[in-house]
């Protein structure tokens, strides 16, 4: 009896490392969805920038006044 007991004990904690491993697949996929969608809209951005006209290299020291 102990040792079906001590089986049902482990089948649990398994199933909960099952489900806390798929939750975590679920957080990370999201969270690459959210850092793709950011990644898109700066390039949005700069490209608007560049269509109006912005200089977007001003990073570079040779071009300082």
């Amino acid at each position: 009896m102990e040792t079906l007991k001590a089986m049902g004990s482990v089948n649990e904690n398994e199933d909960q490392e099952q489900k806390q491993d798929l939750n975590q697949v679920h957080a990370d996929e999201a969270f690459n969805e959210l850092l793709f969608t950011i990644a898109e809209k700066i390039a949005e951005a700069l490209e608007l920038l560049k269509e109006e006209g912005v200089p977007l290299n001003n990073c570079d020291p040779s071009r300082r006044p």
